[in-house]
């Protein structure tokens, strides 16, 4: 299953999907459409949550460009922008601002931001035509698309694609009416990002707040540490089997040690 580093590399796979938008900021004189993106979902599809063809359809029709590219723990998220409106749309628009709606079905094409998140599941992966990570079971095979692609995202400028042999992973979309209004809903029932929470990642201060947190968190939990490090709602989310694996074996803990001192949690937060 891929772990943090492997969807923080698929994310940085995806992120060229936004230099359409950025080009077309830059050039005024390109139309809003040149940065807008197609999306396709070659069948069969997971059998998990998978957008249908009514939403594909009206997010092509909608004219969308990727925003951005997010990730919390093992979950990724596409923000997606609406590039131009209808008079019809906007006034549906400031109807439902007022609500804060975020609408997990019915895509009309005319949300202003659509959030589309993908969970990789066992064997999922994000390939674009110069970047296919490869899979022990398809070490061999380095075609794009890979075999078992669900998913193809295009722009003027980049593609990329969804693929998963063992069909477990899945993809959502969510559209949102509230500008800012929001937390992205995959998103929040997850713990704090395990690579945020790292000196590396965030300033020395914010760390230093997070670990004396996260370290109170890991103390005196009932259940073994490595079951606590999965458990991507409990204190930390992205940490998978090899990486909780490499922590403890670093930290010189046993998996199953529960009700860790103060001093064994201090060191599971440093590694």
């Amino acid at each position: 299953m891929p772990e943090l580093p492997e969807v923080e590399k698929f994310r940085q796979i995806l992120l060229p999907l936004t230099a359409a938008v950025t080009k077309s900021k830059v050039n005024s004189s390109s139309s809003s459409s040149a940065c807008t993106i197609t999306i396709a979902c070659p069948s069969p599809t997971p059998p998990k949550v998978f957008p249908s063809q009514n939403d594909i359809d009206a997010i092509n029709r909608g004219g969308y460009a990727v925003g951005d590219v997010l990730r919390k723990g093992k979950v990724l998220c596409i923000v997606l922008k609406k590039q131009t409106q209808s008079a019809a749309a906007e006034r549906a628009t400031k109807r439902r601002r007022t609500n804060g709606d975020t609408d997990s079905c019915n895509i009309t094409g005319n949300e202003p931001t659509i959030y589309l998140s993908l969970h990789m599941g066992m064997t999922g992966r994000i390939s674009s035509p110069g970047n296919v990570p490869s899979l022990e079971s398809l070490s061999e095979c380095d075609e794009y698309p890979p075999p078992h692609t669900h998913m193809i995202i295009k722009s003027t400028e980049s593609e990329a694609c969804f693929s998963d042999p063992r069909r477990f992973g899945s993809a959502s979309v969510f559209g949102v009416w509230c500008e800012g209004g929001d937390l992205i809903p995959s998103f929040k029932d997850l713990a704090p990002d395990a690579l945020e929470s790292s000196a590396g990642y965030s300033c020395a201060n914010d760390v230093s707040k997070m670990g004396r947190k996260i370290a109170e968190q890991l103390s005196n939990q009932r259940r073994g540490i490595k079951a606590v490090l999965l458990d991507q709602r409990a204190v930390v989310s992205g940490v998978g089997n090899w990486v909780a694996d490499e922590i403890l074996y670093r930290s010189k803990l046993h998996p199953d040690q529960s009700f860790l001192n103060v001093q064994e949690s201090q060191r599971v937060v440093g590694e």
